[in-house]
């Protein structure tokens, strides 16, 4: 028989597979996708087979491949092609992407052995199957053996070779199954008494007090009788020889799980719901939609009803949610209509939680994977349908290796799965809006909140009129922070007992610290920003490369004590709202207050009313639906236009437009009062008007004069390195082959500093690389590359990024 070889993706940043040659017998087995263990250096590592045949390679002898985790592929056929496209096209190293597709912790998976469910081995079939193999079922099939075990630990024990577990293996006997430690349940024993009978008499003290209690109180957790009752283990072991205790595992549960479930009563679909529904279902094969609805007007029903007639005819879907700790609302309410058919996919619990989650979806015991960005290569078995909510979220596109856009990659496995997606968002990107104007996406519009609802009136407020008020009833009094329309508006909303919410997109108490005799300002040494202050800790703290140090009391340049704190942060906001409004419930939701579990608690407490006002940043935009919010205000609504991004308006009108959705979502009607110095800005009246065709109307043809997507593909190309001369040297060398290769209707823009100049210790330096079709700009990005991996590779020391349809040029 001819030597059968596999061409393996492994996890290292090398740009290509690696060829092993499969052994005879049960390693022969290695299909397309399947899980291998594979000698590298002079350790191993997983990898995933990418292909198979029999071509030896001609430079080099290939090593073996080691051991085979499972027949069952962890990879199909179509997430196998996904990951070569997304390594060719966001040039990343193929083991980078197929290791997004894996479970969390893949080195610690093995193959284990359950046996099948058959009677016990009699004595003919272990003389056919020799003392070894016949020997393996009897452990397989004893009592004790509730979970599978390891094929390593039995062939070390039985001295097994490959050839008699492939025997085993073609019977049907013994069943493969992938598994790793760090998945098994680490939860509390539940104990049990077995006897009602008197106790013997050889039994002790503590141990016939342990049969009296759980005869009393039934079946009880470990941790509870050994707190009662102060039990040791050996105490209890003996008990269960004795056949008088039986313990069984309870899996853990996610916390992200454990809040209550609503009520789910499908409502009536209005209209225009009905018709997206039905459009939605009714396309057969690969169809890509657009779910343009305005916030409130039910986008998440219509996401529901159509996974429902997905699994009535046994498909599977998978949701991506921007950031899944924001939205346990949406959560909540597809495990209210699915029940256990929903997994979880989330970095808030363990590495052994992620586990289960993606092991149980890929044996198919949940049929829906909801989670954010990295759900999306979820191993959902015959997958109908993919949904994409608040598709315009820059959290979709992944800001390191492999840097790619969740969203455009769920287009693509949709193609590649020959199934649908439903791109979802009050405020879709312009880049989806443009392909729906072309017809490349269906659109589907929801263009009224449910049961007609009004959407809330939004105020501008020109804070450069509320300076000079103030300015002129005292010369000598600070800025206002709060103009008088957000007052008044926020003590008419707490004497009505609603809810509000107040928006400032800057964490921290100051946004920087100044000397007022020299002017010193306090700055991270290791990135180019200022550095802010932080009350709780009295902390400086960076932002980027999270350095912190403690704020001196004295300036370090002049060693006077003139420090002061300038600028807004939502610790300072929380501070000013109290003074104002002295008998107001207040808490804050931001980076800073975002982990563990206080995130939920003040998401809770919220909803069920026991704080009056929410301040954030653009966290409080996203996902909430409490019904008796109905005033949203909006600090320096304008800050994020001076960015230096052509985004910038388009960002500010979504989270504008997002946040003031927030109100009103109820029956009580809502208001937005947005504080501006600039509210002339056309992204700020189209906001106002909640008109999402007036800003295109706008800012599209702006795009189209530039060239800027979507009316044409950008590549950002960054060099990075310690010495800033090194770094700018080698971009220079890119972007002279880049202009020695002209194209048309491709620019090339720099080299040039980042807005970022320095980040985390390392200098940046970067390049923009425009196309106005996407094609010939990477034939020749292709080119240029390739070409200088081959004739100038990068020095040592200088880091080269390359970025696909970049999101942030900063």
């Amino acid at each position: 028989m001819p030597a059968v070889f596999v061409d393996v993706a492994v996890d290292v940043p090398l740009p290509r597979l690696f060829t092993y040659v499969c052994p005879d017998g049960w390693l022969a087995r290695a299909e397309l996708g399947c899980l291998v263990q594979v000698p590298w250096r002079k350790s191993s590592r997983i990898g995933v087979v990418m292909k198979r045949h029999q071509t030896a390679p001609s430079e080099f002898t290939p090593r073996a491949v080691l051991s085979l985790l499972d027949t069952q592929p962890v990879l199909d056929v179509a997430r196998c092609e996904l990951a070569r496209f997304m390594a060719s096209y966001y040039r990343a190293p193929i083991g980078e992407v197929v290791k997004l597709m894996l479970p969390p912790s893949v080195e610690d998976f093995r193959l284990h052995l359950r046996a099948h469910p058959k009677p016990e081995p009699s004595p003919d079939l272990n003389t056919a199957l020799g003392e070894k193999s016949a020997r393996v079922l009897q452990l397989l099939h004893e009592e004790r053996c509730t979970r599978p075990h390891s094929w390593s630990a039995f062939r070390q024990l039985l001295a097994l070779d490959d050839a008699e577990l492939s025997r085993l293996l073609e019977l049907g006997i013994v069943l493969p199954e992938l598994h790793a430690p760090s998945a098994e349940p680490k939860a509390d024993a539940l104990l049990i008494s077995l006897t009602d009978a008197a106790f013997p008499k050889r039994l002790g003290p503590q141990q016939k007090a342990i049969l009296d209690y759980l005869g009393t109180q039934g079946e009880t957790p470990l941790s509870c009788l050994r707190e009662t009752l102060d039990a040791n283990p050996a105490t209890l072991r003996r008990l269960e020889a004795l056949g008088l205790l039986r313990q069984r595992i309870a899996p853990p549960k996610d916390p992200f799980l454990d809040s209550e479930l609503p009520d789910r009563q499908a409502p009536t679909l209005n209209p225009a719901q009905e018709a997206a529904w039905q459009a939605a279902i009714a396309a057969e094969g690969f169809k890509s939609f657009l779910l343009h609805g305005v916030t409130g007007s039910g986008k998440t029903e219509v996401y529901l009803r159509i996974i429902e007639t997905e699994l009535r005819q046994n498909r599977g879907a998978l949701v991506l949610l921007p950031e899944i700790a924001l939205t346990p609302q949406v959560s909540a309410l597809f495990r209210a209509a699915f029940g256990d058919a929903v997994a979880i996919l989330h970095s808030g619990v363990s590495v052994a939680e992620r586990n289960r989650a993606w092991l149980g979806i890929h044996r198919g015991q949940f049929r829906i994977a909801i989670g954010a960005r990295s759900a999306l290569f979820a191993p959902v078995r015959d997958l109908g349908v993919i949904v994409v909510d608040e598709e315009h979220d820059g959290s979709f596109k992944q800001s390191e290796s492999p840097r790619y856009h969740a969203r455009d990659m769920a287009l693509m496995r949709a193609k590649l799965s020959n199934c649908r997606v439903i791109l979802g968002s009050a405020t879709p990107s312009l880049e989806s809006y443009q392909l729906a104007a072309t017809g490349k996406l269906s659109l589907l519009s929801l263009p009224e909140r449910i049961a007609s609802r009004p959407m809330p009136s939004v105020e501008l407020v020109d804070m450069t009129e509320e300076l000079r008020f103030a300015a002129e009833d005292d010369p000598l009094a600070p800025k206002p922070i709060l103009s008088r329309p957000l007052l008044a508006a926020l003590a008419q909303t707490l004497e009505r007992q609603e809810q509000a919410i107040v928006l400032l997109n800057r964490r921290g108490h100051s946004t920087f610290v100044q000397c007022g005799y020299c002017g010193y300002v306090a700055s991270c040494d290791a990135c180019s920003v200022s550095l802010t202050y932080h009350r709780h800790g009295n902390l400086l703290q960076c932002h980027y490369c999270d350095h912190r140090e403690p704020l001196p009391e004295l300036c370090p340049r002049c060693l006077r004590p003139e420090l002061e704190l300038f600028g807004l942060g939502t610790q300072q906001l929380v501070e000013h709202l109290s003074e104002a409004l002295p008998r107001c419930r207040i808490d804050r939701l931001d980076r800073d207050m975002a982990r563990g579990s206080h995130l939920q608690k003040v998401l809770e407490r919220f909803r069920q009313g026991q704080l009056d006002v929410l301040v954030g940043t653009q966290m409080v935009a996203k996902g909430h639906d409490i019904h008796n919010v109905t005033l949203v205000g909006v600090i320096a609504a304008d800050a994020s236009l001076n960015l230096p991004d052509f985004r910038a308006a388009e960002r500010t009108f979504q989270l504008l437009t997002q946040v003031a959705g927030r109100a009103g979502r109820g029956l009580l009607p809502g208001k937005v009062v947005i504080q501006t110095m600039n509210p002339a800005h056309a992204a700020l009246h189209a906001a106002q008007a909640h008109s999402f065709e007036d800003f295109v109307k706008g800012e599209l043809p702006l795009r189209q004069a530039l060239g800027y997507p979507p009316f044409g593909s950008l590549v950002c190309i960054r060099t990075e390195a310690v010495d800033a001369p090194t770094a700018e040297h080698y971009l220079r060398l890119v972007a002279q082959r880049f202009r020695a290769s002209p194209k048309p209707g491709i620019q090339v823009l720099g080299p040039a500093p980042s807005p970022l100049g320095r980040l985390r210790g390392r200098a940046r330096f970067q390049l923009l690389i425009k196309g106005r079709q996407r094609s010939p700009l990477h034939a020749l990005l292709n080119e240029v590359l390739n070409d200088l991996q081959r004739q100038h590779p990068c020095p040592h020391g200088v880091r080269l990024v390359v970025d696909i349809d970049p999101l942030e040029l900063l």
